[in-house]
């Protein structure tokens, strides 16, 4: 799976203004070796995907858990033009907040691994990585925008097997990156 950076310039991710309001979901290349692996597994820009919650902080899954941290202003590219009503985009944000100390699902990467090769073992045990309890960085980000109404993936994609690539590319055809 080929992904390409969206029609953004270098210069634009240098500082990158935070958004307007919470629910608003981001990617961006990530930091460290799971990162690094996501972007090379999936030939992608971007490595990790973080939701603002406002205040100028972020709900991000990375290892060892869900946690609360600084936002970005660099390197992100956020999906405000994404169609979320005010309702909608509070809700994902504080479903996100609510998912604050879950653990990191580090074991979704040998099923996602297998997806990138298309294994046929995919199908088999895509149901074992469904616990509301494990996320990783993308999955928390499309399970957060479908508990809020607003399901990115057909009903039949586990949220726990969406990588950031699939986020970005998304946003990307659906023009989420050229919002306000």
């Amino acid at each position: 799976m080929t992904t390409n950076l969206p029609p953004v310039s270098a210069a634009s991710l240098a500082n990158v203004p935070l958004p307007g309001e919470a629910g608003v979901w981001g990617v961006c290349p990530g930091v460290g070796l799971i990162a690094d692996v996501i972007r090379r597994a999936t030939e992608s820009w971007a490595g990790h995907a973080v939701m603002y919650v406002g205040g100028g902080q972020i709900v991000q899954a990375t290892w060892p858990r869900v946690e609360v941290a600084q936002a970005p202003t660099q390197n992100v590219i956020w999906a405000t033009g994404q169609p979320l009503n005010a309702t909608q985009r509070s809700a994902a944000a504080n479903k996100a907040l609510a998912l604050v100390g879950t653990g990191y699902d580090i074991w979704a990467y040998p099923v996602l691994a297998a997806a990138v090769v298309y294994a046929e073992v995919t199908k088999d045990l895509s149901h074992l990585f469904g616990n509301d309890k494990w996320w990783d960085c993308s999955g928390l980000i499309a399970y957060c925008d479908s508990v809020a109404g607003a399901p990115m993936f057909a009903p039949n994609i586990s949220s726990h097997l969406v990588t950031p690539a699939e986020l970005m590319n998304l946003g990307a055809q659906e023009g989420w990156f050229q919002g306000k």
